[in-house]
């Protein structure tokens, strides 16, 4: 207390001297002309001591609040100059009785309780022995004098130290209710700081009164809602997010050129903050992106294991009487001699040897496969893939391919690498056959423990029920496609562990984005 309210109680032990001063400097110009100065020396010696005294404690008062038994010392001093001015005798005892009430008064403030009946013994001592000194008082006169004026010390102790007392009880409460809220604030706000969602507070005009950095770093629109006290309306967000019925809902988000969309799902709720006096409401943003991508990826390796198993048996039994039609076939193209039968009957071979190379196919893909083992470089599996695609047939020459192609390692079989990463690259460049732009760009990286491959073209795209269903066997867009390539691919990827990331929309091209873990440094 005594630190911050210490200067003001400073000022006020300061006034009494300059009280008497001011009084003394006042008296001596209403008396007579000739006036004899040796009286005035006495008081204007302990006024000097006085005020050299609080000139100390003002310059070294950070130092001497902190220090109780100097500072109570100079309340003692004060005490004795007080009683030297009033055994000078130039004003009456009622005001160095008000100039004692004052130093117990402020003693009270500092001390408390037991300072302030101190000092009012102190005082009460001190005005008795300038008291009795006195000549020309009564007995009863006398007595009656000290009475009084030793009540009044210790009431007015009584009274500031009680006040003083509970003042400094409600201070260190308030001290410590200060300590407990900062404490809190700085938990709330490193929670936030921290949290994987988007919080964000506002009124009903979408004032934002609290935010969190989610989303300057998730969602781009840091300028939006950068201060307190800005509008929550960013583009990005639907209008049902205003839309009191709808405390719940999901959209997608393509915060930035050439990303994938982001899938936000937003949690609404509002209270009566009785502080604001309105109704405030709370949206929760998540970002479900991942989870959405492990939902699909989950299903995609469900639905193959399936049409897996069903195809091994299914195959199985379309091979044998295949065998015993191309058989049959054979046998009869070589007995017969009309031209247009043997026509027909190459046909009917070419037609079963390509039912053959499907069912091969599909055993394939069915056909559970081993773990992988050995280590392998990506960057030639890549390229390989690249030069591949480019020699093949009936693709157009002005592609635009740029890669950039770090030497990173996994665990893996190096041919089935190839066999996926050429199946990729070539449906990309069969994408861009009429689109007005062939670019292509594919990417090889690491981050931390993983190692990213990513893959995107200019194509014609794909709609949102194609990309659903482009790892389904059989499913195709292509006039003479199996079907299998693609389903073939992803079963190469999931048995290598990669996660695979599908961005696509019409006109505008797909970006497949292939996530392997790293193979050890060791």
């Amino acid at each position: 207390m005594y630190r911050n309210n210490g200067l003001f109680i400073e000022y006020a032990r300061t006034g009494q001297f300059a009280v008497v001063l001011l009084l003394t400097v006042v008296g001596f110009f209403l008396q007579p002309m000739f006036v004899n100065v040796q009286t005035h020396l006495w008081t204007y010696a302990v006024l000097v001591a006085g005020f050299g005294l609080h000139i100390l404690i003002n310059v070294k008062f950070d130092f001497i609040a902190n220090q109780k038994r100097i500072l109570f010392a100079s309340y003692v001093v004060d005490v004795i100059l007080l009683s030297l001015l009033i055994h000078g005798g130039n004003f009456g005892q009622s005001l160095y009785l008000f100039l004692f009430l004052i130093t117990i008064l402020c003693s009270g403030l500092v001390f408390g309780t037991y300072g302030a009946y101190a000092l009012a013994l102190l005082c009460s001592i001190a005005f008795s022995l300038v008291t009795l000194r006195q000549e020309g008082l009564q007995a009863l006169q006398l007595f009656l004098t000290m009475a009084l004026h030793n009540i009044a010390f210790f009431s007015v102790a009584g009274l500031t130290g009680f006040f003083a007392d509970e003042f400094f009880q409600v201070e260190g409460e308030l001290k410590n209710a200060g300590v407990r809220l900062r404490s809190k604030d700085e938990l709330i706000k490193s929670i936030l700081d921290h949290a994987p969602s988007g919080v964000v507070l506002y009124d009903d005009k979408g004032q934002v009164l609290l935010s969190n950095p989610w989303f300057a770093v998730n969602l781009d629109i840091e300028k939006e809602i950068r201060h307190l006290g800005d509008v929550f309306a960013p583009a990005s967000v639907p209008r049902d997010f205003y839309n009191e019925k709808s405390n719940q809902f999901e959209f997608n988000l393509r915060h930035r050129e050439n990303s994938e969309p982001l899938v936000i799902r937003v949690n609404k709720s509002q209270f009566y903050d009785e502080v604001e006096d309105k109704i405030l409401h709370l949206g929760l943003f998540e970002d479900l992106t991942e989870l959405k991508k492990l939902e699909y990826n989950l299903r995609q390796n469900e639905k193959m294991a399936a049409v897996g198993g069903l195809a091994a048996g299914i195959a199985h039994e379309i091979r044998n009487p295949l065998a015993g039609i191309s058989g049959s076939v054979e046998l009869l193209s070589r007995e017969t001699k009309n031209e247009e039968d043997q026509k027909l009957m190459k046909i009917i071979l070419r037609e079963i040897d390509r039912l053959n190379n499907l069912i091969s196919e599909f055993l394939d893909f069915a056909k559970p496969d081993k773990p992988p083992t050995q280590v392998v470089s990506l960057k030639p599996l890549v390229e390989f893939a690249l030069q591949n695609a480019m020699s093949g047939k009936n693709i157009r020459p002005d592609i635009q391919v740029k890669s950039q192609l770090q030497d990173e390692q996994i665990i893996g079989y190096d041919d089935k690498l190839k066999q996926a990463f050429l199946n990729i690259v070539i449906n990309a460049f069969q994408a861009m056959q009429t689109t007005e732009r062939a670019d292509f760009v594919v990417e090889l990286k690491r981050d931390q423990n993983q190692v990213y491959v990513s893959f995107r073209d200019s194509g014609c795209g794909m709609s949102e029920e194609t990309k659903k269903r482009m790892f389904e066997p059989f499913h195709t867009t292509k006039p003479k496609g199996t079907g299998l390539g693609l389903a073939v691919t992803h079963k190469i990827l999931t048995n290598h562990k990669a996660q695979i990331h599908v961005d696509s929309s019409p006109g505008v091209g797909t970006k497949i984005e292939l996530v392997f873990p790293a193979a050890p440094s060791n």
